[in-house]
């Protein structure tokens, strides 16, 4: 009759015990990646909508000609517009920031698999003890609180995206109206000064052709000096 190692034996119960096994690892490999990767493009969007409204906002505040703000001829509705843009596009980059920024809360401080908690160690070694206490299930238990974590830094992530996103969309909106009316301002004082210049050339020609008139007709004394 054979005897086990009764180590191998604890073992095998508290895995059973714990309920968690093999299918359980395969699937907390398959969750991480998953969570990770959209994490991944969570930052992506957020980087870029960040990205275009600072442009935007350095657009607004240091363009002298084409910014509708900064214009002293712009007019008062394109730049109320212009201002409500900047302020909707610095909300949309602060709440990108903040969908950047890392989250380090986690729902266990004593969870080995966040690097908060392994930093927090204090040494190599005694994380390796740490480490070397665990069991399989407890490794994978371990594997899923952490899991749950990024989860809802995830869930946070994309709530940020998805406000910056709408502020930015409002934000480019109304910048784009303000820039319309400001073009359209532009070329209506240009037609005015143009249309102003024009009747005072009508003028002048006008007065030099009956200047004209007057020198040619016989009626009147030449006046011209002898």
């Amino acid at each position: 009759m054979s005897h086990s190692d009764p180590h191998s034996q604890l073992e095998k119960i508290q895995h059973r015990q714990s309920g968690l096994t093999d299918h359980h690892q395969r699937f907390s490999d398959a969750q991480q990646a998953y969570i990770s990767t959209y994490i991944q493009l969570a930052d992506t969007k957020a980087a870029w909508v960040f990205a275009i409204s600072a442009a935007l906002i350095g657009f607004l505040l240091i363009n002298t000609e084409a910014s509708p703000l900064r214009a002293s001829h712009a007019g008062p509705l394109p730049q109320t517009l212009s201002v409500v843009a900047m302020l909707l596009l610095s909300a949309s980059a602060t709440f990108a920031f903040l969908g950047i920024a890392p989250s380090l809360r986690s729902t266990r401080q004593t969870n080995l698999f966040s690097f908060t908690t392994v930093a927090e160690i204090d040494s190599a070694r005694d994380f390796l003890s740490k480490v070397q206490n665990l069991d399989e299930a407890s490794l994978i238990e371990e594997r899923l609180y952490h899991n749950f974590d990024i989860a809802r830094i995830c869930n946070r992530k994309y709530k940020r995206v998805k406000q910056s996103l709408w502020c930015g969309v409002a934000g480019v909106a109304l910048l784009g109206l303000a820039l319309i009316l400001y073009d359209f301002s532009l070329q209506a004082s240009t037609i005015g000064v143009e249309t102003h210049n024009g009747g005072n050339r009508g003028q002048s020609a006008l007065f030099l052709r009956d200047q004209e008139k007057v020198h040619s007709d016989p009626c009147f004394p030449d006046s011209s000096p002898n």
